[in-house]
């Protein structure tokens, strides 16, 4: 973080989609699966609809007795405008209950409601013109055909009953088109796959900048002012294995050097003096290997015939013990000792108020995250 705010850097957000790697595969993976159901959907409807029924029309201002305005037997410039005035109002005609509900009784359409008629219906004005395009979907081609013709039938007697002027004109009588399967948007799979990736950066990114940790080693000199030592790569298989049996440990792997290299750095550090050293492992959250940590580099000072006493004081949840022995006895335990469970024979090791009986080179003690968990 910088004095004005958090400081992200492409190395963070690189960290971010590294750390939560998991998510972010299973959610684009899961928008690609999403996508391709939806396609599917889209397929399966249009297979339902099956066919495509276009027609159109021309609305004229035609008064009751068969002239235009003012009497005149021919259109004039202000029919031709007063016609394209009136499509809006023709459409919704067309469209309305009354006009599909005579057009259903007129075909004797049993179980079709002017709802299925109106979803698959689409009226539109052709430009600026008087002309009006239709565009029907329909499962029976023949069916669709005489619904389009009878949708014009009824508004020629409709049109002028209703606005007391203006009728239709047939320009293309209904045909039908098999739309079956098409109108599928392949890029459907790709657009929710990439909003699942989106989604999943957003996610990891906002980790970081909602709980910001240290991400590249090199800062804790540049913002702590602290030495570092070494670094530990993170290895599950390694921190696996039983310490306790050499012939599970891989001497000469990275791991064991870097223990054995940060063992050597502190001896240089710190050895020198009379006095017995004392480390403390801690961490800023949980989780984090303190206890792998302490163990190992305990182990790497011991093999170099250095004496050490490890201490876990973390009374919550113990786990020193579990990377040496396969069963801890708890009477064996710090907290044992510190309810006063343990007998006096069995306080082997050194405690407050206990001295300690051999000389020490080391003491290496494993704290908790936090010191208000430590108890």
């Amino acid at each position: 973080m910088s004095e004005t705010g958090i400081r992200l850097r492409l190395g963070d957000i690189l960290y971010a989609f590294r750390k939560r790697w998991k998510l972010i595969v299973l959610l684009t993976a899961a928008g690609m699966v999403f996508g391709l159901l939806l396609t599917g959907a889209s397929s399966l409807q249009n297979i339902r609809r099956g066919y495509e029924v276009h027609s159109s029309f021309s609305l004229v201002s035609k008064t009751e007795s068969g002239t235009y305005t003012g009497g005149a037997m021919l259109p004039s410039q202000q029919d031709y405008h007063l016609a394209e005035d009136m499509v809006s109002a023709a459409i919704y005609i067309m469209k309305s209950d009354r006009a599909l509900g005579e057009v259903i009784d007129s075909l004797a359409l049993l179980g079709t409601t002017p709802d299925d008629i109106r979803r698959n219906l689409t009226l539109g004005q052709y430009g600026a013109t008087q002309i009006i395009e239709l565009n029907l979907v329909w499962n029976d081609p023949d069916e669709g055909i005489r619904i389009a013709e009878g949708i014009v039938s009824t508004a020629q007697t409709l049109l002028p009953e209703v606005l007391s002027i203006g009728s239709v004109a047939v320009i293309n009588y209904p045909a039908t088109e098999f739309i079956s399967g098409t109108g599928i948007d392949n890029k459907l799979p790709f657009v929710v796959m990439a909003l699942g990736f989106l989604a999943a950066a957003a996610i990891a990114v906002g980790e970081v900048l909602l709980h910001p940790t240290l991400i590249n080693v090199r800062d804790v000199n540049s913002l702590f002012r602290l030495e570092l030592i070494g670094t530990i790569p993170e290895n599950e298989e390694y921190f696996s294995l039983p310490l306790m049996k050499a012939e599970s440990i891989p001497k000469f792997s990275p791991i064991t050097q870097d223990f054995s290299a940060a063992a050597h750095i502190l001896i240089n550090r710190l050895g020198t003096k009379t006095r017995n050293s004392i480390i403390y492992v801690t961490s800023s959250t949980e989780d984090e290997g303190k206890s792998a940590v302490t163990a190992n580099l305990a182990l790497q000072l011991s093999e170099i015939e250095k004496k050490v006493l490890l201490v876990d004081l973390d009374t919550r949840r113990p786990s020193i013990g579990g990377f040496f022995l396969e069963n801890v006895d708890y009477s064996r335990s710090l907290n044992a000792l510190y309810q006063g469970d343990a007998s006096k024979e069995k306080r082997s090791f050194p405690s407050p108020g206990i001295s300690i009986s051999f000389p020490l080179s080391w003491v290496i003690m494993q704290c908790p995250a936090t010191m208000s968990s430590w108890t």
